[in-house]
């Protein structure tokens, strides 16, 4: 979904600088945005003449229609309606009321955000908080992506080169904006700007500040850095642009080919679980709220967040799963039980960041006290 969203809004920006190019009345009222000239007139709605136009109503038809996708497929591009509202209020406000049945959902996501983030408040300390850390990976992974080393000295190393590269070619963009004053230029900042700023406020109360999710503000990065390269020395640009395209396909290929790069392997685990001998088994997870791609996967052995067994018939092997312990069960309490009820751990496996203890039992009486 989150390319998706980064697609949609790549298109809906791209409508949105044809109509300003077809409506006069739009382009006067950027000028007096940006350049401080008296507007043609005051609000941001097309005339009679304009909306008999084909080209006019094509582009405000596939606008409104990108603007919705991109609004449907998660809530952070959200954060963009700000700048929409501002360029051009009628599209926008259209676009809007095309989503309203997803209002519900919306209102339901940001509701178990407040509530997550009240109830376990390691939640925003690991997954989209404030901090500084994750203000700064939202560039540093807009460059290589997934990949990672263990060793953050050598991964920093690495990394300075390419980020002082880049960090040259926003402050040639933005000289350049000042000498041009280019009504699109502008407009791209604002792209890469607004939702990274209003996202850094919310974050003090909602957990969004992940990178992953500001994907759709990425083709507004790289935009940004070829209005750079193009305000270069032709020889400089070309060994920059490709020092970014080598590190493009570098860390594309990293990811696609490491296996240790890629997300946690839910359908690995499954398997691992079909594979062994067919006795009477459950999993154990600390939150049900994290258990959707093990239950999308595994059809034969039930989920559960709390030990509900029964004592006459306990279950022969129990799979600890590990993920998100420490924000859901910071007290190790799944473990602590299931140990007391008699169960010894036999073997551990990490499904790439699924971490799974094994548990057999030994056949000792159940201790009932630790209900």
């Amino acid at each position: 979904m989150y390319s998706g969203a980064a697609l949609a809004i790549a298109a809906s920006i791209y409508f949105l600088l044809r109509l300003i190019d077809n409506d006069r009345g739009l382009f006067a009222n950027l000028k007096q945005l940006f350049f401080h000239q008296k507007p043609s007139h005051v609000l941001l709605l097309p005339t009679r003449h304009q909306l008999t136009d084909r080209g006019y109503l094509t582009f405000s038809l596939l606008f409104t229609l990108c603007l919705s996708l991109a609004l449907y497929t998660d809530y952070l591009p959200w954060l963009l309606l700000p700048l929409f509202f501002l360029i051009i209020p009628a599209h926008t406000l259209v676009s809007l009321l095309l989503t309203l049945p997803w209002w519900p959902s919306l209102t339901q996501q940001l509701t178990v955000g407040l509530a997550t983030a009240r109830d376990f408040p390691l939640w925003s300390q690991v997954v989209g908080g404030f901090s500084l850390q994750s203000l700064a990976l939202i560039p540093v992974k807009f460059v290589i992506g997934r990949t990672s080393l263990d060793n953050n000295f050598i991964y920093a190393l690495l990394l300075a080169p390419v980020l002082f590269s880049l960090a040259f070619l926003i402050f040639s963009s933005l000289r350049r904006l000042t000498r041009t004053r280019d009504r699109n230029q502008y407009i791209t900042y604002f792209w890469l700007l607004t939702p990274v700023l209003i996202g850094t406020a919310l974050s003090f109360k909602v957990s969004l500040l992940s990178y992953f999710r500001f994907l759709f503000i990425l083709p507004a990065f790289y935009l940004i850095l070829t209005t750079g390269l193009a305000a270069i020395k032709p020889k400089l640009a070309a060994k920059l642009f490709a020092l970014i395209l080598a590190v493009n396909l570098f860390t594309s290929a990293a990811y696609l080919f490491l296996p240790q790069f890629h997300r946690e392997n839910w359908r690995g685990f499954s398997d691992y679980i079909n594979a062994r001998q067919a006795t009477p088994a459950v999993t154990l997870i600390p939150s049900l709220a994290q258990a959707s791609p093990y239950l999308f996967y595994q059809r034969q052995v039930p989920i559960a967040d709390e030990i509900v067994f029964d004592p006459a018939a306990p279950p022969e092997t129990v799979y600890l799963v590990r993920y998100v312990q420490e924000i859901f069960d910071p007290t190790d309490s799944l473990r602590l039980k299931l140990e007391n009820l008699g169960y010894r751990r036999t073997d551990t496996r990490n499904f790439n960041g699924v971490v799974v203890w094994i548990y057999a039992y030994t056949g000792q009486i159940f201790a009932m006290n630790v209900f």
